[in-house]
């Protein structure tokens, strides 16, 4: 039986008898050893021997339930359910089983925040930069924390007309309105590119990269 827990009857009382229970129902995605990892695509859950999927138990996100996980669970199984995060900061989720009335296992949970990517910088405010007119400029595009796996990023230049081109540390540079994509290296916070004015005025660049919070870099472009 699948509810809310909110709606777990005499709240108070079923709390007093969680003590000393441990968890019958295992998050293992999303990775609470790597909670500045791109976010995931799907919580998995294991239910270990003593999970009764006939009594209330819930898994949510950020306090809204999630519905849908499969194969379906059962004691000893493993599950899953797609999700989608894309906001900043931190998102939760949290997993408890029950045992019938009035008993209640603990719960378990995993605290999680999406990489950030910034122009020029590690952490928000992102760092402007202004260019010469066809001379070429090393920029970088950062995030807040150490990822344990590499994050690539897809620059692309959204400002009309194209006014810079871009190419990666030791590459050519591509056509003005080219896109580009670098990486950033697990263990690293930044990935280096080139950029270079080609026509005056205004440019803006939007980055974005799976499982991370887009960021916006822009500049003028002057003789």
């Amino acid at each position: 039986m699948y509810i809310r827990r909110a709606s777990f009857p005499v709240a108070v009382v079923v709390a007093l008898l969680t003590v000393g229970c441990a968890p019958v129902i295992l998050i293992t995605t999303p990775d609470r050893n790597h909670p500045d990892d791109p976010a995931p695509t799907q919580v998995v859950v294991n239910f270990t021997s003593n999970f009764k999927p006939a009594e209330p138990w819930y898994v949510d996100l950020d306090g809204t339930n999630l519905t849908g996980f499969s194969p379906a669970p059962t004691p000893g199984g493993t599950s899953s359910v797609p999700i989608v995060v894309t906001s900043a900061g931190q998102h939760k989720v949290t997993a408890q089983g029950t045992c019938g009335t009035f008993c209640s296992y603990n719960s378990d949970s995993v605290t999680f925040a999406l990489p950030v990517l910034t122009y020029n910088s590690t952490v928000p405010p992102r760092v402007d930069r202004n260019l010469k007119q066809f001379q070429p400029a090393s920029v970088f595009v950062g995030i807040q924390f150490f990822s344990s796996v590499p994050i690539n990023v897809t620059i692309v230049e959204t400002s009309s007309p194209k006014r810079v081109k871009l190419a990666t540390p030791t590459g050519v540079f591509q056509a003005p309105g080219a896109p580009l994509t670098v990486t950033i290296p697990a263990g690293t916070t930044k990935a280096d590119f080139q950029i270079e004015g080609d026509v005056l005025g205004a440019y803006v660049l939007n980055f974005t990269a799976p499982g991370v919070v887009s960021g916006p870099g822009a500049g003028n472009v002057t003789p």
